[in-house]
């Protein structure tokens, strides 16, 4: 026998201390009321998972939308930071810079045969330690300071400049004008 609402005590009858069963019948009346409850459960987690889809769904359009209407505000102030050839800009509303970056040390894999021919060839230097390893610190700050890029070792520069830009604190809050 299947159980319907109907047949489900009000939610004022689970308040009470006890569940009193007293029978056979009791007993498989108790199990359908169980398995309604357990297939209610299902029905409100699958709708819960359709509507958390919609919404995943929503937000992505919504997130893509507004993302390409920055990216269209960020490619103007970068171009304006071009065009006038200045570095940052500080205003009301929050800052536009350019950095420098930083260039990028591509090392030999470790163990490798070039890692050991690297080794061998700055044994002794200011660029290996006692265990016969490369300092990369100690080239890298070499490399900063002279500009000079030791053999075994390439250098990668993504951009030249990187662009940022910053929004003051004042306009992060919903009662922003």
């Amino acid at each position: 026998m299947t159980i319907e609402s109907d047949d489900v005590p009000e939610d004022s009858y689970y308040d009470e201390e006890r569940n009193i069963v007293v029978g056979p019948s009791d007993v498989d009346r108790q199990l359908g009321i169980i398995a309604y409850h357990e297939r209610t459960l299902d029905e409100a987690e699958e709708l819960a998972r359709k509507r958390k889809a919609d919404i995943d769904t929503w937000l992505a359009r919504r997130k893509n939308t507004i993302e390409r209407k920055i990216a269209w505000h960020v490619e103007g102030l970068q171009s304006y930071l071009s065009i006038t050839k200045q570095k940052s800009m500080d205003l009301p509303n929050g800052k536009i810079y350019k950095r420098k970056q930083q260039a990028k040390l591509i090392w030999p894999e470790d163990k490798s045969d070039e890692y050991r021919v690297m080794c061998a060839k700055y044994a002794g230097t200011e660029f290996t330690r006692k265990s016969i390893n490369i300092d990369k610190k100690a080239v890298k700050d070499y490399f900063k300071k002279t500009g000079e890029i030791l053999d075994g070792v390439d250098v990668v520069m993504d951009e030249p400049e990187k662009f940022h830009y910053s929004i003051a604190e004042h306009l992060k809050t919903p009662d922003a004008q």
